[in-house]
């Protein structure tokens, strides 16, 4: 087969270059129609290269063997997971059309003075509501799942109860910026790992800001979705509730032009800052991304 194939290369040149036709049909060059289609076209041409190009003990395509090999793979990433730029079926994942950002949560326009009004014909943020929704999906473990981004999100709670210290994941505690990483993140990678994952880190700027929800206003606040804050009450723990404070919290991100400093965003209004290093601030961990 592989020598017919090679012997085939100048037919199929020749014919992808002239075209198919009557002229054609009698020809050498229909015996390079490798796909069965009686037509000879860049089909042919793609299993010409795969075959041509191909080791004498290489057994072929194999999806999930980290070669991408045509012309059945678009791509081999080494897996047969999908959702991961490559798809269990060695294809190409490609984000919906539109949604490659999130969208922002508003659906409400203003006038440049303030006021409601109503949203259809504006072209504001809350009349066209582009990007994908914003979606949640509570774990059950201490853990929320962004159904768009996948990434996973480590909940706070309020189990700080009287004069004692809360724990890892109370909303009351806060970090310089560099013990963010050495001991907020440190700890929930310790032993098994927190909901056992050991990969948790900071998020960066861009991602903190994805779970923003612009809809919310301040007051009350804070710029989140319900998921991020429901239930929050005193002795609630992670299991039960899900905290978030109107204040700032540290990304991973430093501030280039000033490189002391590192940004966050600020949940009060959901604004972006960069501060000094050394002040404390909140701290939410996330895991996952590509």
């Amino acid at each position: 087969m592989r020598s017919r194939i090679r012997r085939a290369l100048i037919p199929i040149t020749v014919a992808m270059l002239l075209g198919t036709g009557p002229a054609l049909a009698t020809s050498n060059a229909c015996k390079a129609d490798f796909t069965g289609d009686s037509v000879v076209n860049f089909a042919d041409l793609a299993v010409l290269k795969s075959v041509f190009f191909q080791r004498c003990n290489d057994p072929g395509p194999a999806c999930g063997d980290g070669v991408a090999q045509g012309p059945t793979e678009q791509c081999d990433d080494g897996n047969l997971l999908d959702a991961d730029g490559c798809s269990s079926t060695c294809t190409i994942e490609l984000p919906p059309p539109g949604n490659a950002l999130l969208a922002t949560g508003q659906t409400t326009c203003w006038d440049p003075v303030g006021t409601v009004i109503a949203c259809a014909t504006t072209g504001q943020d809350g009349d066209l509501k582009k990007g994908a929704p914003l979606a949640y999906v509570d774990n059950g473990d201490g853990t929320i799942t962004d159904t768009n981004t996948g990434l996973m999100w480590e909940k706070l709670d309020d189990d700080n109860v009287g004069n004692n210290l809360g724990g890892i994941h109370d909303w009351s505690n806060t970090y310089t910026w560099a013990n963010a990483f050495a001991v907020k993140v440190a700890t929930l990678n310790g032993g098994g790992g927190f909901a056992g994952h050991a990969d948790w880190r900071l998020p960066n700027l861009t991602e903190l800001n994805s779970i923003v929800n612009l809809e919310i206003p301040y007051p009350p606040g804070p710029t989140v979705t319900a998921a991020f804050n429901t239930g929050c009450t005193p002795g609630c723990t992670v299991a039960t509730c899900s905290c978030t404070q109107r204040s700032y919290y540290w990304s991973s991100s430093s501030y280039a032009s000033s490189p002391g400093s590192a940004g966050g965003v600020h949940f009060d209004d959901g604004y972006e800052f960069a501060r000094a290093k050394s002040i404390f601030f909140y701290v939410r961990a996330v895991r996952g991304g590509s």
